[in-house]
């Protein structure tokens, strides 16, 4: 009898394991759905109006808006880093006006003071006629759903950005003015993770690149992807906003697509909401959110 009642117990608790793992999958699946569709022009992004693309300043302007008030709604405050800067080379700037842009920065302080920071990040900009679903409103959609998990975590022991930046597609001007600033103001970084190109995976396999991992980061990923069967690559070099963290010798990590199953639409109008496969993002961001719970809350 005792054993009867045991193993149902186990049953039991197994079902509502599955359930609970399966209503969360739903939730952030539902609320991507949401993000995607309104930087996409699926939905409008505020009222009357809907993007086409997130190219130009007032495109990009509405967008950083939006991503402000999300953060707000999750709990997190936030500032608008506003900059001009010169054309990347002195003929540009010649003919064209000077780099205009905002990141949106969002902070979560750590359960008890610390002067170390964690920092999460993706651009929000889109090429030019280009709706950018998969590059990269989906980088973004999975950062906001982290913002709100991460809020729940009792004992952070690192403070938590998330940055959006802009204009990584003209040779990532957004988070180059990022990362001056934060050398400005000697933020003591434990690591920074870019999230690019989350969102296509024709094969379901769910598999994902890892870009010139730091040693401390590589290890906590592959070993929570051991766990949950979700197969990695490993490649060099830089190829998104990892780029100017990489350069400052910051520890960084960068996410995305299986190398040889990477969204076909790059840069193109087609790159639109219909293109995401949101059960491989939502099954990412979850990765993700246990992987940032090893390094947070047991302070790898």
């Amino acid at each position: 009898m005792l054993k009867t009642i045991i193993t149902c117990y186990l049953l039991l608790s197994i079902s509502f394991g599955i359930a609970q793992e399966k209503d969360t999958s739903i939730s952030i699946i539902n609320y991507q759905k949401e993000v995607i569709a309104k930087l996409t022009g699926k939905n409008t992004i505020s009222k009357n109006r809907f993007l086409r693309q997130r190219a130009s300043y007032e495109e990009r302007f509405l967008s950083a808006e939006y991503l402000a008030s999300e953060l707000k709604r999750s709990g997190w405050s936030f500032e608008l880093q506003k900059y001009r800067t010169p054309q990347s080379n002195y003929f540009l700037d010649l003919f064209f006006n000077p780099n205009k842009g905002i990141n949106v920065v969002g902070k979560l302080l750590a359960s008890k003071p610390t002067k170390k920071y964690l920092i999460l990040g993706a651009h929000y900009d889109s090429e030019r006629n280009s709706p950018g679903a998969v590059d990269n409103a989906s980088g973004v959609a999975l950062c906001l759903a982290l913002a709100k998990e991460l809020q729940q975590f009792k004992h952070r022991q690192y403070n938590i950005i998330i940055a959006f930046f802009d204009q990584e597609e003209d040779d990532e001007v957004g988070s180059n003015v990022f990362v001056e600033k934060i050398q400005n103001e000697n933020f003591e970084v434990h690591s920074v993770h870019i999230f690019d190109l989350i969102g296509y995976d024709s094969d379901n396999d769910f598999a994902l690149t890892l870009q010139s991992p730091a040693p401390l980061l590589e290890d906590v990923y592959l070993r929570k992807a051991k766990e949950e069967n979700i197969s990695i690559q490993i490649i060099g070099g830089a190829a998104s906003d990892n780029k100017p963290f990489l350069e400052a010798k910051y520890a960084t990590i960068h996410p995305f697509e299986e190398l040889d199953d990477r969204t076909p639409y790059y840069h193109s109008p087609q790159d639109s909401y219909e293109t995401v496969n949101f059960e491989f993002l939502a099954n990412t961001t979850q990765y993700i959110g246990n992987v940032l719970s090893e390094i947070i809350e047991n302070n790898e």
